[in-house]
């Protein structure tokens, strides 16, 4: 079950008690040629096995470090006993920041840098790595960030729903390509639990719901809404006098999609005496599960230049890949059952054609001689 309403996720934190020891850590790993660093925490004297990961991604121009400073997530993953993780973004149009642009081009559309890092590609990396590393419940993966890394939570969201459990954007939003986001949002959508705070008003990212009408559009929750329980409006519930919960979907039907509203609060992580942001967020995701998500068969290399990248997301009617497979490669394409719908020898050529396949999700088994074999979750729209 995914379901927990955000009242009783609350009730939880008060109740849960805090670790007295903590371990703090930081790694790299190479993602597309490129040496990624992240530092994360774990409550305990060091990061135990099987425990949940989240991923908090910081705005335009921070770091991890910072994040980590003034989000209290740590204090939250103390309290809910799992592992946060707090990753640098790269120079992407001359600017610290994600790689926010959804479309199906590579680069960063948006700003116009074609050689800007693909950080879906580097976040589902980063699970693998925590996999290989320290053992995470894969099932158990989530994802916050502030700002821009609000942006790239709602990227992933479109992206990296086979891999990450629950979604929860601060002071984001949805930016890409028009008519890739209608596509994103049709046959191919896969509902995913959506909780964003917002402070309104916000200078910087415009309040969702900037005109107070519950049946307006109110981009980018209106659409996850309409394509996970056909509700386009929502309904509001008060949480304190100046914090609101805007329920779009409730997850009777598909999943919950909320929209939290902090009265007088501008562009910032917010704290608000009658919300614990933190707790809120940590609380929200610790009851989500996905199952069938499992950790990558292995790790490649770091310099191992077949770390593969595939697109469009959602695909179409072929896969085109950033680092073709080597020639011989055999390729391998499964449905989330495990039943083989195609299989061939890869020429060495970058695109492979998906002749028949239904929108959904799907798996690239590459097994290449003596390399570990890679799996690379993909979606058909």
């Amino acid at each position: 079950m995914r379901a927990l309403s955000l009242h009783v996720a609350l009730f939880l934190a008060a109740l849960t008690p805090c670790t007295a020891l903590a371990f703090d850590g930081n790694g790299t790993l190479v993602s597309q040629g490129l040496t990624r660093s992240f530092v994360y925490h774990a409550p305990g004297a060091s990061v135990a096995p099987g425990r949940p990961l989240l991923i908090a991604l910081h705005g335009t121009g921070g770091t991890g470090a910072g994040l980590r400073a003034t989000s209290g997530l740590d204090a939250a993953a103390d309290a809910y006993d799992l592992t946060v993780v707090y990753p640098n973004s790269t120079t992407i149009g001359g600017d610290l920041q994600w790689n926010v642009y959804a479309d199906d081009q590579p680069g960063h559309g948006g700003v116009g840098d074609l050689n800007a890092t693909d950080d879906v590609q580097f976040i589902s990396e980063l699970i693998d790595w925590f996999c290989d590393a320290h053992a995470i419940d894969a099932t158990r993966v989530y994802v916050t960030g502030h700002s821009n890394g609000g942006f790239m939570v709602y990227q992933l969201a479109l992206h990296l729903a086979d891999r990450i459990a629950a979604f929860a954007p601060v002071a984001g939003s949805l930016w890409g390509d028009n008519s890739y986001l209608m596509t994103a949002f049709g046959a191919g959508f896969v509902p995913v639990p959506l909780f964003h705070v917002h402070g309104d008003p916000d200078p910087v990212v415009e309040y969702p719901d900037a005109d107070h009408d519950p049946n307006t559009w109110n981009w980018p929750l209106s659409s996850f809404g309409s394509a996970t329980c056909g509700e386009d409006a929502y309904l509001p519930y008060p949480i304190s006098p100046t914090v609101d919960q805007l329920v779009f979907c409730d997850g009777s039907v598909g999943e919950p999609v909320n929209l939290i509203r902090i009265q007088g609060v501008g562009h910032a992580w917010p704290n608000d005496p009658g919300f614990n942001t933190a707790m809120s967020i940590v609380g929200f995701c610790a009851v989500r599960q996905l199952p069938g998500a499992a950790c990558a068969t292995s790790v490649p290399e770091a310099e191992d230049p077949a770390v593969l990248l595939v697109h469009p997301v959602p695909a179409r009617d072929a896969l085109t890949f950033r680092h073709p497979p080597a020639a011989g490669a055999l390729l391998t394409v499964l449905d989330l059952t495990g039943r083989v719908l195609l299989q061939e020898r890869s020429s060495g050529a970058s695109v492979l054609p998906l002749p028949g396949l239904r929108a959904g999700q799907y798996v690239l088994l590459v097994r290449d001689g003596n390399r570990p074999e890679l799996r690379i979750p993909f979606t058909v729209g």
